[in-house]
């Protein structure tokens, strides 16, 4: 939760009772960026599987064709 929300709710908390639907609001949206956060996360997660795979394919054929190689320009130079 970003400070200025995690401020606002640490007010709400301190104002006591009546102010529940607004701490519960806070909540919910701080979930939701928290559930954005994960998707990316999980998008960054399959390509890091996915490149390893790559990396282990190639080690296990013993051979790095196919892995990009900055010695090589991009048209086989």
């Amino acid at each position: 939760m970003p400070l200025v929300e995690l401020r606002a709710f640490a007010a709400l908390v301190r104002e006591g009772p009546g102010n529940e639907e607004q701490r519960l609001d806070l909540l919910r949206r701080h979930r939701e960026h928290v559930r954005g956060q994960l998707a990316e996360l999980e998008e960054c997660l399959e390509l890091i599987t996915w490149k390893v795979g790559v990396y282990e394919g190639h080690l296990s054929e013993g051979t790095a064709r196919g892995v990009w190689d900055p010695s090589v320009s991009e048209r086989g130079a």
